[in-house]
């Protein structure tokens, strides 16, 4: 094997594409803190080169940069090459780089944001005045954050072979659950476990695109708010759980970080780039025993450390303790104090009542055994409260509480639903 440049006190190395900034410099950052040699990648070479400088200035000398498009195979091929001859293996690899695949005003966006979390808006929102999306910018979008990713992994592999503690994390989105969809021959294919295949997956890009280019994306069940953006994550996440099943040795799964302050969303976000890139870094560092081909969510609509212990603490939780995170979240709120104290900043009180009636639910289901009790997220339905801007009708979204009202004595309890999967709280 030729020479490389890991030694005794370089012990694994990492890869992250679209790193020069936001979460993905973080990442670098953290992991690179963590003793990992990391190879940060971005698209602009100035860019990359400029922020790997400013980590090297900070005190963190392991830390090399190599020009990556994720769209061009030659930059990638280079990348994998690069990688063979200096380290000999690669150990982890996060999947970050990825686009909107949408054209925002910046002051609009920025405008709207304002209006929706001081309830001004008494009509439905204009997105389209906002956010335009061209057939070009979805086909980008989908060859970055889909394609992309496939191009990066399969030219990885074999150096991800060699090493005795694989790890593969693709940041993906909340908009990558199946709820924001509701096309069928889509949602037939995502739905088969065992049957989902990497051409299938491809399948349901194409007639994506088909489809928006005809201009029939609403009435054949795609989403209509970053649809581009949407069904890249989706076909993320199913690509995840096909490469988990394929290399059982690896621990490959995605991950949201959150909504974080960056310049995809002109920083509006609720969590820091530090908050945003913790979870990455736990699936990075999983042990061999830790779980793959999952989907993860960050603690995304609250940060405030309290009010998170309470609520994640299972066996503890009770209904007093929930009732002082909600008298603790008025009372901030009261103070003006939301976003200084990790509050959700964006429909706040919706988000912690819902956050609310989550854990009450499971309180009730360990104090009444014999009951089944389970709460649920219907998805993302037509109705008043959202300006009619869903994509489900109401009567689809009835057919998840329905199918929970009716269940046998034997199924279990306490659990949180996103239609008919089972979600994390």
């Amino acid at each position: 094997m030729a020479e490389t440049l890991l030694n005794s006190q370089v012990k694994r190395c990492a890869v992250v594409t679209g790193a020069n900034k936001g979460v993905g410099l973080e990442i670098c950052r953290q992991l690179a803190s963590g003793g990992i040699f990391v190879i940060l990648t971005s698209r602009d070479r100035n860019q990359g080169l400029e922020a790997v400088e400013n980590l090297k200035k900070s005190g963190l000398s392991n830390v090399v940069f190599h020009q990556v498009d994720v769209m061009n195979q030659i930059t990638v091929s280079s990348l994998a090459e690069f990688i063979n001859i200096h380290f000999g293996k690669l150990d982890i690899l996060v999947n970050n780089a990825g686009i909107l695949g949408a054209i925002t005003d910046a002051a609009s966006f920025t405008t709207l944001v304002q209006a929706v979390e001081m309830d001004k808006n008494k009509e439905k929102p204009n997105l389209q005045q906002v956010i335009t999306e061209t057939y070009e910018s979805t086909v980008e979008c989908m060859q970055t954050n889909y394609y992309g990713v496939k191009s990066v992994t399969k030219s990885l592999i074999p150096l991800l072979q060699l090493s005795d503690s694989p790890r593969i994390v693709n940041v993906s989105s909340a908009l990558g659950k199946l709820k924001f969809i509701s096309n069928e021959k889509a949602l037939e294919i995502l739905n088969d476990g065992d049957g989902l295949k990497e051409e299938s997956v491809d399948e349901i890009v194409n007639m994506f695109l088909k489809d928006f280019k005809m201009d029939i994306l609403e009435t054949q069940g795609w989403p209509p708010y970053l649809p581009a953006y949407t069904i890249s994550k989706v076909c993320l996440n199913a690509y995840t759980r096909i490469l988990a099943r394929k290399f059982p040795t690896f621990r490959i799964n995605c991950v949201s970080p959150g909504w974080v302050k960056t310049d995809i969303c002109y920083n509006s976000g609720v969590l820091t780039t530090t908050e945003g890139a913790e979870r990455v870094i736990e699936l990075a560092l999983l042990p061999n025993d830790g779980p793959s081909g999952l989907f993860f969510t960050n603690k995304e609509n609250i940060c405030n450390e309290k009010a998170f212990e309470v609520l994640s603490d299972v066996d503890c939780l009770t209904e007093e303790r929930i009732d002082e995170v909600v008298k603790t979240f008025l009372n901030d709120l009261k103070e003006g104090f939301l976003e200084a104290k990790g509050w959700p900043t964006l429909l706040s009180a919706y988000t912690i009542s819902k956050a609310s009636v989550n854990a009450y639910t499971r309180i009730l289901a360990k104090k009444f055994p014999t009951f089944r009790i389970n709460c649920v997220c219907p998805g993302f339905v037509k109705t008043d409260i959202n300006f009619n801007s869903g994509i489900l009708t109401v009567e689809e979204g009835a057919k998840s509480p329905v199918r929970l009202a009716l269940l046998p004595d034997n199924v279990t309890s306490g659990l949180f639903f996103v239609r008919e999967e089972v979600s994390s709280f």
